[in-house]
């Protein structure tokens, strides 16, 4: 399986801690995500019905403090740019207060959806919710993450696991293949 430049880009990352201190420490993607926080059956038919259904998931989880500003940053974030990347995959990410720590749920559906629109569509989601006072850290998950991504073989793995644990499994071996676990 080829990484397609996304090992350097996963070396290493300043983890934010919840009290707004940095750490460096080496990046272990499923160590940003909880097996909770995987849905293999995301029952949105639109964006605007997937992203709440995913902030809901962090919510209960604990991981936002606020679902509807959570939202609404994810909204206004959307609306300056799509985060759709093409190939069926989007990352919808906004930084805010309502976020304690860096963490990520993933959501799949069996058919795109548009996201935002019919000419964009998307089947696999990584909703990335970031604290406010993170200045940039994000932005290397988010590129170590489309990276992998860009590997057909990777997309095809997650979009095959039918569970949660299965999907939380193809995680860890994207942390096995940078040599992180």
């Amino acid at each position: 399986m080829t990484l397609g430049g996304a090992e350097a880009n996963l070396s290493s990352i300043s983890l934010i801690l919840s009290n707004g201190t940095e750490k460096d420490t080496a990046m272990v993607i499923s160590e940003l995500t909880r097996e909770s926080l995987l849905i293999p059956k995301l029952e949105g038919k639109s964006m605007e019905e997937i992203l709440p259904e995913m902030v809901g998931k962090l919510a209960a989880e604990g991981m936002v403090k606020d679902p509807d500003l959570f939202l609404e940053r994810l909204l206004e974030r959307e609306k300056l740019c799509s985060t759709n990347l093409g190939n069926g995959v989007a990352f919808p990410h906004a930084r805010s207060e309502a976020v304690s720590r860096l963490i990520f749920a993933v959501g799949k559906r069996h058919y795109s959806v548009p996201f935002p629109d019919e000419d964009n569509k998307a089947r696999l989601f990584f909703m990335i919710a970031v604290p406010h006072f993170a200045t940039g850290i994000y932005l290397q998950l988010l590129s170590g993450l489309a990276g992998f991504l860009h590997n057909k073989d990777m997309r095809q793995d997650l979009m095959a696991a039918k569970t949660s644990e299965e999907m939380f499994q193809v995680l860890r071996e994207m942390d096995k293949q940078i040599g992180k676990v």
